[in-house]
């Protein structure tokens, strides 16, 4: 299956779920969000799951670009014009992502990408009763983990920060509990990880989600669903919430989080 037969599938997935929630409006009428950091993590993502940093396994040569200097001045900008000339037929990524990938293979948590794993393989199959598909970043069957073998599921996350804190933040921001949950239910995983690398530094962290994110991205898909099944409710540019009373409303009130009120 290619990428753009996968992405025109209409089965629903765990980046639909997260768009669903975060913009009712946005989903419904096919608003796609666009971001620098987007093209930089898919540079690291294909440097780590699809090249040995040398070629491609398509066969592509990679080729980190050159620091060609101002590029206000014409000759700094002749001279990326005709690298990439030069280079027309090869995968070229900055030396920023190039350095990231590489510290990540040849540190201890790159070694679960020397084992045959399945890379990037899309799988479909329900989840909740309704169909859903996903694309793991690398899936290994019966995988030797401690003392048992489990089926191990692993994504790559590239992000500004990747401490506890920093990323919880973004488990709630970016839906990565959703995500877990459901590659977890379609490939049947016993263990779901997420390696973080940070951009800039090149720190690596990695979590796992325990059974309560589970239980919050059960609640999640199916508020997901309420809102598919009502476009004419939510398909608003003002957002809309459901109180007490599972009426709709358009003020809410925003509680304090118990972390933060503990402090005080």
């Amino acid at each position: 299956m290619t990428d753009l037969e996968y992405f025109s599938h209409p089965a629903l997935s765990a980046s639909k779920i997260t768009q669903i929630l975060r913009s009712p409006y946005d989903y419904f009428n096919d608003i796609k969000l666009e971001s620098k950091s987007l093209d930089f993590g898919s540079e690291v993502h294909k440097l780590v799951l699809e090249s040995d940093l040398e070629t491609l396994y398509s066969g592509e040569k990679v080729i980190v670009e050159k620091d060609f200097g101002d590029l206000r001045s014409k000759s700094a900008k002749e001279a990326k014009e005709a690298f990439y000339n030069a280079h027309a037929k090869d995968y070229v990524v900055s030396q920023e992502a190039f350095k990231c990938a590489k510290t990540l293979l040849e540190s201890d948590l790159g070694a679960f990408f020397q084992y045959k794993g399945i890379r990037e393989k899309p799988y479909f199959d329900k989840v909740l009763g309704r169909d859903f598909k996903c694309k793991p970043d690398f899936f290994l069957e019966n995988f030797k983990y401690g003392n048992d073998y489990v089926n191990l599921c692993i994504d790559l996350k590239t992000c500004t920060s990747n401490t506890e804190k920093s990323f919880m933040q973004s488990v709630i921001s970016y839906g990565y509990h959703i995500q877990a949950y459901v590659y977890s239910k379609i490939l049947k995983a016993d263990s779901f990880l997420f390696i973080t690398i940070e951009k800039g530094t090149n720190n690596i962290a990695c979590y796992y989600l325990d059974s309560a994110w589970f239980e919050r991205a059960e609640q999640d898909i199916k508020e997901a669903f309420e809102i598919l099944d009502n476009k004419e409710k939510y398909n608003k540019k003002v957002r809309v919430f459901k109180d007490e009373n599972n009426e709709l409303t358009l003020i809410k009130k925003l509680d304090m989080p118990l972390y933060l009120a503990k402090a005080y």
